[in-house]
């Protein structure tokens, strides 16, 4: 059927390797941007699991205290703010702190 069937010719090889190189271009920064998005959201579903341990031990023991934890390669800090009105968590990776609140009322 065909006379000459010995694969891709060099002009058609760079023009697949170049639109590889083009996808790569452009999915990549958006896949390293999505990773970084799920491990600061990982890091803020910890800090509301520790948050609500702490309400509902401060409910049981009626202690208000200040405590931390790492996990994770992060610091987590929870306290409580106006006596009992409201617990917060400082989560701190490195330099970056980022401080969740919530009202317990």
């Amino acid at each position: 059927m065909f006379k000459k069937n010995d694969g891709f010719s060099f002009p058609e090889m760079l023009i697949a390797f170049s639109c590889l190189l083009l996808i790569t271009g452009v999915f990549l920064p958006l896949l390293m941007n999505q990773s970084v998005l799920l491990r600061d959201k990982q890091s803020e579903v910890e800090a509301l699991k520790w948050m609500e341990e702490g309400v509902e031990r401060a409910m049981v023991t009626n202690v208000y205290e200040r405590s931390s934890k790492s996990y994770g390669g992060v610091d987590y800090t929870r306290y409580w703010e106006g006596g009992a009105s409201s617990i917060c968590v400082e989560m701190q990776r490195g330099r970056d702190i980022r401080k969740i609140c919530s009202s317990v009322e």
